[in-house]
């Protein structure tokens, strides 16, 4: 059974049940209770591979959930 603490633990937790792989973009204060291979990727002029998050929603659609998952994600920038 596979057993999520938090949203973004899915594709570790899957990963580390035999499930596959994932190419993952974790925070910089991960760690790596899972015992994944974790390799950072770079460009080949040597710079960090980085990504923006976008969030696309509608207004009338925003309720509690979806406010407590947008603040968390700005809070993580």
């Amino acid at each position: 059974m596979i057993k999520v603490r938090t949203a973004e633990d899915v594709a570790w937790e899957m990963a580390a049940q035999g499930a596959g792989c994932c190419i993952c973009f974790p925070p910089e204060n991960f760690r790596n209770t899972y015992g994944l291979t974790v390799t950072p990727l770079f460009f080949p002029d040597g710079t960090p591979v980085m990504r923006n998050t976008w969030l696309y929603y509608r207004r009338e659609r925003c309720n509690t959930n979806l406010k407590g998952f947008i603040a968390y994600t700005e809070a993580a920038r």
